[in-house]
C-alpha cells in the first residue's frame, strides 16, 4: 500500500524521512479545570484533538510552492495522512504559520532547504 502525504485532496512532496511527520494528541479540558484547595485536579476531560508537526527537507520551488498553495489562506482544511500503525487517517483543521529556509545561490539555484508548519485539528 502506498502512503502519501494529501492536504485539501491534493498529494504532497513525502515529509523529511527523519521526524517529518509528528503525531501527537491535545487534552482539552472543561472551563472549570484546575486545581482545588488540597491541590487535586479537578475538571472534565472535553476531547482530544490531533495535533501534527510537518517538515521538508530539500526540496525545489514548484515543490515549495506546491505545499504553500495548499496551506496558506484556506481556514479550515483536510489532511490526510499514514499513522504508525499503518493506517491512514483524514483530519479537518488549520495549519498554524510556516517557517520556509533557504540555500542561496548553490551553482546558480536556489533550494528551499525547510519547511515545517503545523496543523491542528479542528
Amino acid at each position: 500500500m502506498a502512503y502519501e502525504l494529501k492536504i485539501g485532496g491534493a498529494a504532497m512532496p513525502a515529509p523529511k524521512s527523519d521526524g517529518g511527520l509528528v503525531e501527537t494528541y491535545e487534552a482539552i479540558w472543561s472551563a472549570n479545570t484546575g486545581r482545588d484547595d488540597t491541590g487535586t485536579m479537578v475538571g472534565t476531560l472535553v476531547a482530544t484533538k490531533t495535533k501534527l508537526k510537518l517538515s521538508w527537507a530539500a526540496l525545489t520551488w514548484a515543490q515549495a510552492n506546491q505545499i504553500l498553495a495548499a496551506i496558506r489562506g484556506k481556514g479550515f482544511t483536510t489532511i490526510t495522512f499514514p499513522r504508525v500503525d499503518g493506517s491512514t487517517r483524514t483530519l479537518t483543521g488549520y495549519f498554524g504559520t510556516p517557517t520556509f529556509s533557504q540555500y542561496s545561490w548553490a551553482e546558480g539555484l536556489r533550494w528551499a532547504t525547510g519547511i515545517s508548519v503545523d496543523f491542528i485539528e479542528k
